[in-house]
This record gives C-alpha cells, structure tokens and sequence, in this order.
C-alpha cells in the first residue's frame, strides 16, 4: 500500500500571464521595427502621397544614395546622419567608390520645401546627373 500523500494526484493548469504580455510585447516590438526599416530603409519618414508615380527600380538597391529628410530638417545619407553642409563632400567620396550617378530623395511630408533645396544645391555641386524623389502611391478613392 502506497502512503496517503502519494495516492492523491493534483494537477497544476495555468497560464502565467505575466509571461504571454512579455512575449506578446516582444513581438509588438519585433513587427514595428521590421515594418520601419523595410518601408522607409531605416529612416522614419512620412512620404508624400503621389498619384502618377513611376516605380523606381534603383531605389531598392544595397548601393542606391539615398538621402532622407526628416520632419525636424535633419538629412540621412543612406543611414548615417550627416550635416547638410557636408553632403557634397560624402556624395563625392561615394562617387569615388564606383557608385551609380544617381541619388534618391526621401523628403517627409511635412518638411519646409527650404531643406530639400538645399540638398538639391548639395547635389548639383555634387554633380549628380539623375536625382528621383521617393513618394508615397496614393490609394484610389483617397485623397
């Protein structure tokens, strides 16, 4: 005969939620960077909404310049910020490298035009021959 404190089985069934809202907030967490760096290539940006635009196939790739505007006026050149004065000369050092002659501008939304032309005048003493200014495909029936 078994002693009286074995024969008694008591199963213990329960989810600690403590432990489900840390992995559901890691995967929050997760899902929102991915999102951030694959639609805005690291810099997060609001694009303008655009209704004819043209795919541009060279923005996609590893070795594309790109430079982006932030809302505060701050400029990323691919991922690195940089001040304004010294885009020519990080442009041309790119240039030096063997990179295409064409630089992408991602400008937020609600940038002051002044910022971006100023990068315009960047590139021209720069003298980059194509600049493509990355928009935002605007949904139909949205405005």
């Amino acid at each position: 005969m078994l002693p009286e404190h074995t024969r008694s089985v008591k199963f213990f069934c329960r989810v600690d939620p403590s432990a489900v809202a840390s992995i559901l907030i890691a995967l929050l967490w997760l899902f929102m960077t991915e999102h951030i760096t694959h639609v805005h290539g690291g810099v997060p940006v609001l694009l303008s909404p655009a209704s004819h635009s043209v795919p541009l196939a060279g923005a996609e790739r590893e070795d594309a310049l790109t430079v982006a505007i932030t809302r505060d006026g701050k400029v990323f050149l691919n991922l690195d910020q940089i001040n304004p004065n010294a885009l020519t000369g990080k442009i041309e050092e790119h240039l030096q490298g063997g990179a295409e002659k064409t630089v992408y501008i991602k400008a937020d939304a609600r940038v002051h035009y002044r910022e971006v032309a100023q990068v315009l005048n960047c590139l021209r003493e720069a003298k980059i021959e194509k600049v493509g200014l990355l928009t935002q495909q605007r949904r139909p029936g949205f405005s």
